[in-house]
């Protein structure tokens, strides 16, 4: 039997198990939470549960899988980038195949456990923990992203964070006329953009007129945040103030891809 003690000691690895399952650091504590309260009392009122498999047959009937990353701030997460990017790619799964990977390929439960904790036929555990090895090897699509900026050093910094993130085709233009021919022949994934560049209109305009014709989503870099903040049509949570850290452009470029267009 795990008494509170066991449960205690056991506290990271479901926090780990959350985060993978959620997407969002606050949202695996609140999972986390929720099991526990779920769990049986011994006669002190403390929880228990018979063995591993109980407790997580409890986490995963106490927290629903969504099938994005839950939305809010995450900033505690983003110094393990490793663990963030196996976020990502986990939620390319649908939510049991991920739910089935992570029981046996993270938590090291047998395919015949992972079923019985997730109340589902061995049979369909099998299935989904083929179907999700399948898709988390399979040869991603190479990423495009366009990053406007008239200083090349910054361009080139954001340029080696996107390309850790696997966009691997980053189109570097210094100004509006540049941005707005670089992707003639095909529609970027992700937009970076200053603020105030030195030639032609500012970030924020040529942003629009790209917006108009692709439907990426849009991060802007500045030094200047509050002249951003000055067009109603940009989100505050799309903007990151300069100087920053390429931990903090990965963070804020995870959020804004994974919201909701606008």
């Amino acid at each position: 039997m795990l008494t509170s003690v066991d449960l205690r000691d056991r506290l990271p690895r479901l926090r780990r198990h959350g985060y993978l399952l959620t997407g969002n650091r606050h949202a695996a504590d609140e999972a986390v939470m929720a099991c526990l309260a779920a769990l049986p009392r011994d006669a002190a009122g403390k929880p228990y549960a018979a063995d591993d498999a109980a407790l997580f047959r409890t986490f995963h009937s106490a927290v629903l899988a969504p099938t994005e990353p839950v939305a809010g701030p995450d900033a505690a997460c983003e110094a393990d980038a490793d663990l963030a990017e196996t976020r990502d790619r986990l939620f390319a799964l649908p939510p049991v195949e991920r739910r089935v990977i992570l029981l046996v390929s993270l938590e090291g439960f047998t395919v015949a456990e992972a079923a019985a904790i997730l109340c589902i036929a061995p049979s369909r555990a099998a299935r989904s923990l083929l179907t999700a090895r399948s898709l988390m090897v399979q040869p991603q699509r190479r990423l495009r992203a366009m990053i406007i900026e008239d200083d090349q050093l910054i361009g080139m910094d954001i340029a080696e964070s996107l390309q850790e993130m696997g966009y691997g085709d980053c189109v570097h233009a210094a100004n509006g006329r540049e941005a707005l021919e670089a992707f003639g022949g095909g529609e970027p994934d992700l937009i970076i953009a200053d603020v105030v560049l030195s030639d032609g209109p500012s970030g924020v305009e040529v942003a629009r007129r790209l917006r108009g014709r692709y439907k990426a989503p849009v991060v802007f870099v500045t030094a200047f945040p509050e002249m951003a903040l000055a067009d109603p049509s940009v989100r505050a949570d799309c903007v990151l103030p300069k100087p920053f850290s390429p931990n903090a452009l990965k963070s804020m470029v995870r959020r804004t891809v994974q919201a909701p267009a606008a």
